[in-house]
């Protein structure tokens, strides 16, 4: 192994090396291995490898150009599947390593000022930041079949960036929904009464696999030593992967089970948070590398900053080259504004035919950012590129991308991380309702007088020292990313508990709505069957239909004019048979 381990990696041909002398006498090399906690807080429980993921590494400047890997994937040899990486010759410096893989589960992770000396190999283990995991699969280990279930956790983040869990369960998913929740605990001592501070959806289920939602940071905020809660829910039910709780299990929560008891396991459940003063102010949302662009030799994206410096950006690109290398600038204002930091040579890792992951990252002390201005990253080639674009529902809403200097209606489809003092400013709620709409937004606007200061009417919300216009438009910014609203739906009657006999013919009435368009379908289900559509809401959203004598779990699914999509919390109902 150690020998293997010592040929791993691309032999770089380094002429100068920053007047050093020869490389043969200024080679470095790095090693490690990219992971996470198997259980949260219990590292001798080890570590999930990530295998495929990619690294970057980063120098200085573009006096060389960065070098990725795919972890437990070493160049020229067979995959090894434990998240190793090796890179030898390097020149001595100082350096940053970036770690993401956008169409995978979890959340990426700079390391910055990596040194590299003379001579020596230096070994970096990249550990992505976790709030709770117990990322545990073992045969005949899963929970009761049921619609809801809960896994509590201390919060040591200061937000949640994503959640991934595993199902059990071969085919039972096909066209079914999931909700994930983060509930923050309100003194309740009922888990499923805790305050909901977010959720988020995945429609693309399967069984054992990673199942996952992701959130750019500040959609939700943590407490550090606050207790919060996961809340998993499947259209029709899920089982979920568990692990019994013994003296080496996660010490700080529990499963709790639809009805709200206490449990003695804990769910195959991870929770990504930002730490280490790093934030994901843009990212993808959903899997694959977007939608494929138009070629250009000159790409950019512009967005409002929310940090104090840029930590890393990545991009999907497709190109004609075997191995994309882009050249990256930050520029201030717009794509022909004066330059931010170090030019920089971005290394590109592969993903399909064509396609990389092209990545670079900073210093904290490289790409100083001013929370509150509108800065522009920029791409460029000697040759034509595709870049990828954001889908129209996942756009970011404080910028938009540049062919050359012309502005565009896409999104680049990127991820952009940045270095900040404090937690993600907060999604701006003015009105308490626990969501972020034109409420909130015409709250403001009602009050505010855009020639002055506007204490009082909203908070600090990019963390400039100063309450003004600024903040208004990152509200205005964070409505826009809100408007495209799910419809809302909910069951009126029956009411939850309620029993028919198999003579009854039983009728199903539910209430929904679409804050920025109209509902244009219901349908209802009786556990995974369906029993009737409704077409028409001028006279409320209706289903009659008998049973056989069972217990069933009522659903409703509420279809918006945009396609977006909405399952009701079941109603849980008996039949019973009448006797002759």
């Amino acid at each position: 192994m150690v020998i293997s381990r010592k040929l791993a990696g691309l032999v770089l041909s380094v002429v100068s090396v920053w007047g050093l002398g020869s490389a043969a006498h200024a080679a470095g090399s790095i090693e490690g291995q990219g992971q996470f906690e198997l259980i949260a807080g219990r590292p001798p429980m080890g570590y999930q490898r990530l295998y495929e993921w990619d690294l970057f590494l980063s120098p200085a400047d573009a006096s060389m150009p960065g070098i990725s890997r795919r972890l437990g994937a070493p160049p020229g040899q067979m995959p090894t599947g434990d998240g190793f990486y090796r890179i030898d010759n390097l020149p001595a410096g100082t350096y940053s390593v970036y770690v993401n893989q956008p169409d995978f589960f979890a959340s990426p992770k700079v390391i910055p000022n990596v040194v590299i000396a003379n001579g020596q190999t230096l070994r970096l283990d990249v550990n992505l930041d976790i709030d709770y995991s117990t990322y545990f699969r073992a045969d005949n280990e899963w929970t009761d079949w049921q619609w809801t279930w809960y896994q509590t956790f201390k919060a040591t983040g200061t937000g949640v960036r994503g959640v991934t869990w595993k199902m059990a369960g071969w085919g039972l998913y096909n066209g079914k929904q999931a909700r994930i929740t983060i509930l923050e605990d309100n003194g309740n001592p009922d888990v499923r009464s805790w305050t909901p501070i977010g959720t988020g959806t995945d429609g693309q289920l399967a069984s054992d696999s990673d199942e996952w939602v992701r959130w750019p940071s500040g959609t939700i905020p943590l407490t550090p030593g606050g207790m919060y809660a996961v809340k998993i829910w499947v259209d029709g039910g899920c089982a979920v992967f568990k692990r019994n709780k013994d003296g080496n299990s996660y010490p700080y929560g529990r499963a709790y089970d639809q009805d709200g008891n206490a449990k003695n396991f804990d769910l195959n459940t991870t929770v990504f948070v930002d730490k280490d003063n790093q934030i994901v102010t843009h990212t993808r949302v959903a899997p694959g590398p977007g939608v494929l662009g138009t070629p250009g030799m000159r790409w950019c994206q512009t967005f409002v900053a929310r940090g104090e410096a840029l930590a890393a950006v990545d991009l999907f690109a497709a190109s004609s080259e075997a191995d994309i290398t882009l050249t990256c600038r930050i520029r201030r204002d717009g794509p022909d504004g004066p330059q931010v930091g170090p030019t920089k040579i971005a290394a590109g890792a592969y993903f399909a035919s064509s396609t990389d992951l092209v990545g670079v990252s900073y210093n904290p002390d490289q790409a100083p950012l001013v929370p509150g201005q509108v800065y522009c990253i920029e791409f460029t080639d000697s040759q034509s590129f595709t870049p990828f674009f954001q889908e129209s529902w996942s756009r970011y809403g404080d910028g938009a991308a540049y062919n050359g200097s012309a502005i565009t209606a896409e999104d680049l489809a990127m991820t952009i991380v940045e270095y900040s003092k404090g937690p993600a400013p907060r999604m701006a709620d003015v009105n308490g309702d626990q969501r972020v709409d034109f409420a909130d937004y015409a709250q403001i606007a009602q009050k505010i007088d855009w020639r002055g200061p506007a204490g009082g009417i909203v908070e600090d919300l990019i963390r400039d020292g100063v309450v003004d216009w600024r903040d208004v438009a990152f509200l205005a910014r964070t409505w826009l990313d809100a408007i495209a609203q799910l419809p809302m739906v909910v069951i009126l009657s029956p009411v939850n508990g309620a029993s028919f006999t198999t003579r009854d013919l039983i009728t199903i009435t539910a209430a929904a709505a679409d804050a920025d368009g109209e509902v244009v379908r219901v349908e209802f289900f009786a556990n995974t069957n369906a029993i009737g559509t409704d077409d028409n809401g001028s006279d409320g959203w209706t289903a009659a239909t008998g049973l056989n004598a069972g217990q069933y779990a009522l659903t409703a699914k509420a279809t918006d004019n945009d396609g977006g999509v909405e399952v009701s919390e079941p109603v849980n109902i008996t039949v019973t048979t009448v006797p002759r």
